[in-house]
């Protein structure tokens, strides 16, 4: 089975509609019950915690994109047309008179220019800038003196370099460095989450088919007596046995009934509980099928794995993608502390400005080449060095101080995970080697009671034995029927549990999962060397 790791809303109530729409009573035959891999893999698409972890891997990717885009080039672009008026003084108007220039009573200028940029911040955090501007002067004073239109360019190159604080690819690149590594971690929590999905679903499914044959060992024991409530009343009319034993029949079957109706309730809720656990609606969880697949068998073959465990132990700490999600999120916090411990340094910035200059007199405003072709100079250089040394720095003391926290917080969260992961495994594979044994013991113990209950219901036929004999073995075979099956669940949900534990219940490839049908109900495990 194969899914997308991401799935649309469209899709998916598609998928809902089509498969479970059907009533209950229409679909409990078993050819049309509900199959364990479709419902592992509707819960896939529907499950919330699947959905809403893919939901954060698509918020990491945008806050990855944000801290991206502080190393943007930026270009900027501008053009600019103004005219200004400008009455002019009396003794400018009599200065202008002894030029030959009469009658003129203001000034009139009308500027145009035009200005392109392109600006980055490197890893490092040294910031560059290019730039050229022009700029044109046309001027109604200017033009009666004969001067032509005054069009000038300037191309300038800018250089930032911090050279203590907010300097260096480890904590300028902090917050890229850190986000990509949140965003591994998302997109290993998806796959843990889809992990989790698949085994809760798989134990809800097999807590489903536990309490169906629960219940119909209910309604076979019920039926078994009425049966003998039948057969008694017959011996009491034939004087074969006293009337009181009656009592103790009806007292026994009102038991049965009352288990009976016990049943039918606890399978309601398990029934409620997958259909959760799969993503369907409450108008919906009512009409899923009863479960097509039995509980897997144990083979009698002896579980090799068990003398391996250190093996498996070292594969699973390899292998858990919610550990590689953990170690992620210590890389991300040892970044963070990097930056922050640079930045305990005070701030020394060089600052450094080259430009070119020239002028094209007469030049139309639209010709921005020709500032750069006539009368070029330069080249005008500027350098400057700039301290900034806050006296506690207290901010960011306190940055380095909640980030050393965070990421020792994370390392101790690491090992307990190494840990828990280590002891695990080693439990659920005791748990899997018992719930093996006893599921052999307790078929036993179910044969051993069915041919009891045949001889003792054989001998109080004859007279040999007592009421209370017959619904005695009946009870033990009821309770060890229940025995039988809790441990075919326990180990059904143990070869699961196992496998997941081990990190080996999904497999990813890019971003597409795979589950198999075999890892889900195997009890055989690789052991690697």
């Amino acid at each position: 089975m194969r899914y997308m790791g991401r799935l649309r809303a469209s899709l998916m109530l598609a998928a809902m509609a089509g498969m479970f729409i059907a009533p209950v009573a229409a679909q409990q035959p078993s050819d049309r019950g509900l199959a364990l891999l479709d419902a592992v893999q509707q819960s896939l698409r529907l499950n919330p915690s699947t959905l809403l972890q893919q939901q954060q891997v698509e918020a990491n990717q945008g806050i990855y994109l944000q801290a991206q885009g502080q190393f943007d080039p930026v270009r900027s672009a501008a053009a600019t047309r103004g005219r200004q008026f400008l009455s002019l003084r009396s003794d400018q108007i009599n200065q202008l008179a002894t030029t030959g220039i009469v009658d003129v009573r203001s000034q009139l200028t009308e500027t145009t220019s035009y200005r392109l940029g392109l600006d980055k911040i490197l890893m490092n955090g040294i910031g560059l800038g290019a730039g050229f501007a022009v700029t044109s002067i046309d001027d109604n004073l200017a033009r009666l003196q004969n001067i032509p239109v005054q069009t000038a360019g300037t191309f300038s190159f800018r250089l930032n370099a911090p050279l203590l604080r907010n300097s260096g690819r480890e904590t300028v690149g902090a917050t890229v460095d850190a986000t990509e590594a949140e965003l591994s971690a998302a997109r290993l929590d998806l796959n843990f989450t889809n992990a989790q999905t698949v085994l809760n679903t798989t134990l809800a499914y097999w807590d489903y088919v536990a309490k169906q044959r629960l219940l119909e060992i209910a309604v076979v024991t019920e039926k078994r007596l009425s049966d003998l409530v039948d057969e008694t009343r017959k011996l009491i009319a034939a004087d074969q046995v006293p009337a009181a034993d009656i009592q103790l029949v009806l007292a026994s079957q009102a038991e049965k009934i009352a288990n009976r109706v016990l049943s039918e309730q606890a399978l309601i809720d398990a029934r409620r509980i997958l259909a959760r656990q799969i993503g369907l609606t409450a108008e919906y969880s009512m009409t899923l099928p009863l479960p097509r697949d039995d509980f897997p068998r144990y083979d009698g073959a002896p579980l090799e794995f068990m003398s391996r465990i250190d093996k498996l132990q070292e594969a699973a700490l390899a292998a858990r993608s919610d550990l590689e999600a953990l170690k992620a999120r210590v890389r991300a916090d040892g970044y963070r502390l990097a930056a922050s411990r640079n930045n305990l340094k005070p701030q020394l910035d060089f600052n450094f400005n080259l430009s070119y200059s020239g002028l094209a007199e007469g030049a139309q405003p639209s010709n921005i080449v020709a500032p750069y072709n006539t009368g070029r100079v330069g080249p005008s250089v500027t350098a400057s060095l700039a301290l900034l040394w806050p006296y506690e720095n207290s901010a960011a003391r306190g940055v380095y101080q909640s980030q050393s926290a965070a990421y020792e917080a994370n390392i101790i969260r690491l090992r307990d995970l190494q840990a828990s992961i280590g002891s695990l495994v080693a439990i659920v594979a005791i748990g899997l080697k018992n719930s093996a044994e006893l599921s052999k013991v307790y078929d036993e113990a179910v044969r051993r009671y069915e041919i009891t209950l045949q001889n003792e219901r054989t001998k109080h036929r004859l007279g040999t034995s007592t009421l209370i004999d017959v619904i005695n073995v009946e009870d033990r075979l009821r309770v060890a029927l229940g025995n039988q099956v809790q441990v075919r669940q326990n180990y059904a949900s143990a070869v699961v549990q196992f496998r997941f534990e081990l990190g080996q219940l999904i497999r990813q490839s890019g971003e597409e999962f795979s589950v198999s049908l075999s890892d889900l109900l195997s009890g055989r495990f690789d052991v690697p060397n």
